[in-house]
């Protein structure tokens, strides 16, 4: 009815006002706020070039400070107040801020601490940068801190109406339900009330399909993977290949260069295999099952496909049914000379493009391939985009195996990644059309 109608649009123009309300109210940046790790990790990941290339700050005053706010290691102190190494003082500075990222994901409260000896520093624009930045990464994640006990009179006049209203609709309707896909929803126990779009819920996990493994991603039926069996399941086997599992598990090469600095974990593959795992299930859950996991162990870039069907075989019960090649996957009919043809030329294809996204991020994705072993210094310090593909192409005519050419290509789509914004639609771009042109040539899988 018009009635109905125009009761459920007023109740959904309150339930706006009231959303936009608690979202200025919980959102607003302040140094007593509840930090949380994962955002303010982002908000100084996403400043880090302009505070290295922009700040105008001095690594020796700003180590200083940090050793006694006890925000860094002595071996970083040390390193950055080297005045006898190569190191210039974005390169300090820049060894200092991935330091503070590490100790941020742990910890949310460091960030706050790192912003006050920015501030004694007299550094207060970057401060208001990255306060700003954090501000507008919290609000666009949807998180909102709500406090039920302190409900203002208009928090509760708005709850009320809405209940009215959805009481009038069931009493019109008859349990009627939403056609299409717009829910109107409340929750219990906080009395917050937001409005919905349901949206389809993509098929689970189609990254464990191809191999054969997609009955392991069934979580009802072989339950999630726990730390323990993992240990002794995955990590005490292959400790050498941590760093190729958190690639393929989603971990970026940040994140994997920060397990190596973490002074706690002194280096040991075990240790940041494990602190890798343990923060798997934290930072992605979507993918958190067996069937990701046996799927990333079999790819040619870990080459565990024995081991993959080792665990299979546990976790069923019974003697294994799935995929097993004829032969291990490195000594597939493969031409490496003709792989490399086709990745270069795939590269130069897309020259324009690459070229277009990466105009003003050069000196980061410099810094990122050779912080990946993919060109060396004296090209990161020049920063032009022909000498970095050129050595970068260089490299990978060294290469022997369609496995190191596969690796070499996964470090590159992740340092472009990790450029973010324009360079980051060409990295995917990139690594669609090498997967589907070694397909199309091999018929073999091309994991970047």
């Amino acid at each position: 009815t018009e009635q109905y109608q125009d009761r459920l649009l007023w109740a959904w123009l309150l339930n706006q006002l009231h959303s936009l309300l608690q979202t200025l109210r919980c959102t607003e940046y302040s140094p007593d706020m509840t930090i949380d790790p994962d955002i303010a990790h982002r908000a100084l990941r996403k400043n880090t070039d302009k505070i290295v290339c922009e700040g105008g700050i001095d690594p020796f005053v700003l180590a200083r400070k940090l050793d006694s706010a006890e925000l860094i290691t002595d071996d970083v102190y040390r390193q950055c107040t080297d005045r006898y190494n190569d190191w210039s003082d974005c390169d300090r500075v820049e060894h200092i801020i991935k330091q503070i990222r590490v100790d941020i994901q742990k910890d949310g409260d460091v960030f706050n601490d790192f912003l006050k000896v920015l501030r004694d520093a007299g550094h207060q624009p970057i401060v208001d940068i990255l306060s700003s930045t954090y501000q507008d990464l919290f609000k666009k994640s949807g998180k909102i801190q709500t406090q039920t006990q302190t409900d203002s009179p208009f928090d509760q006049k708005v709850q009320k109406q809405v209940v009215e209203v959805l009481q009038f609709s069931s009493e019109e309707t008859g349990n009627r339900t939403s056609s299409g896909s717009d829910r109107l929803l409340i929750s219990e126990k906080s009395q917050v009330v937001t409005v919905t779009v349901s949206e389809t819920i993509p098929e689970a996990n189609p990254v464990a399909k191809k191999q054969g493994y997609e009955q392991f991603s069934d979580i009802s039926k072989y339950g999630e993977p726990k730390l323990p069996e993992l240990m002794d399941m995955v990590v005490t086997k292959i400790p050498a290949k941590w760093d190729l599992v958190g690639t393929h598990l989603g971990f970026s090469y940040g994140d994997i260069e920060g397990y190596k600095m973490d002074i706690s974990l002194g280096g040991k593959p075990i240790k940041m295999f494990q602190e890798l795992i343990s923060n798997w299930s934290r930072k992605f859950p979507e993918t958190y099952n067996w069937g990701v996991m046996l799927k990333i162990l079999s790819s040619p870039t870990v080459g565990e496909r024995r081991l993959a069907n080792e665990i299979a075989t546990k976790l069923k019960g019974e003697p294994y049914e799935g995929p097993v090649p004829e032969q291990p996957v490195e000594q597939r009919a493969v031409d490496v000379k003709r792989l490399n043809i086709i990745i270069t030329d795939t590269l130069d294809r897309n020259y324009a493009k690459l070229s277009d996204a990466l105009y003003n991020s050069l000196p980061s994705f410099g810094r990122l391939m050779l912080q990946a072993g993919l060109i060396p210094r004296d090209v990161c310090r020049k920063a032009e985009y022909n000498g970095i593909m050129h050595s970068f192409q260089a490299g990978l005519a060294l290469r022997e195996t369609s496995s190191e050419l596969e690796q070499d290509c996964s470090k590159f789509v992740n340092a472009l990644k990790e450029v973010g914004g324009p360079a980051r639609k060409a990295a995917e771009h990139i690594a669609k059309q090498w997967k589907c042109r070694v397909q199309k040539e091999f018929e073999v899988e091309f994991y970047v």
